[in-house]
């Protein structure tokens, strides 16, 4: 009986390393950001799923391909805006957005503020 503790311990403990699917998708968005803009082909392979099977998947966790993609635009945005000093330009870019203002719009939508705002906001905030 001990060794069922032991190990139901263990298991609780380590039970955070292991990662989600979304954690798993979200994961895979991002480092497809790197090479451009992320498709939904692309992840799903990088999972080993089809395309339809990962839409089906997303739809059981409550969530949809454009919905992921687009939490993995503003946690990008945020991070690029806080810890680099990329200009916006770039930082549209990189996120995959094909101009400036469709990142403005987006950040607007996000935290009610134009991303220089925000940029200001989140490197002050960050300041000890």
């Amino acid at each position: 009986m001990a060794i069922v503790r032991e190990y139901a311990a263990y298991s609780i403990s380590n039970a955070r390393l292991v990662l989600g699917w979304l954690d798993k998708v979200h994961a895979e968005i991002a480092a497809a950001f790197a090479d451009g803009s992320p498709s939904l082909d692309r992840v799903a392979r990088r999972l080993a799923t089809s395309p339809r099977t990962f839409q089906r998947r997303l739809h059981q966790e409550g969530t949809t391909w454009s919905e992921e993609v687009e939490r993995a635009r503003q946690a990008e945005a945020t991070r690029l805006l806080r810890g680099t000093g990329l200009n916006l330009d770039a930082i549209a870019a990189r996120i995959g957005y094909s101009d400036l203002r469709a990142l403005r719009r987006a950040v607007h939508r996000w935290h009610g503020q134009a991303p220089a705002d925000l940029r200001r906001h989140l490197t002050t905030a960050s300041q000890p």
